[in-house]
């Protein structure tokens, strides 16, 4: 299984890489294997992740499940 899966430690990693070491407005994420193995660091933003237009849909539809709306 070990070639499916990462231990938790390195499922981790990145969580704790972007809480102790990245800056603001970074994406962090494994480095090999097409970014889903390796040690933690800067990881590339998807095309999905920087289109503006349906973060605002995701954004509006999370207010719409949740009943939460956030007024920035």
């Amino acid at each position: 299984m070990r070639l499916l899966f990462q231990s938790a430690e390195a499922g981790a990693a990145p969580v704790l890489h972007a809480c102790a070491v990245a800056g603001p407005g970074t994406y962090s994420g494994p480095q090999r294997l097409r970014e889903s193995r390796g040690p933690a660091g800067r990881a590339k933003l998807s095309r999905h992740a920087r289109d503006e237009a349906l973060a605002g849909k995701l954004w509006a539809m999370s207010e719409e499940l949740t009943g939460v709306a956030l007024d920035l």
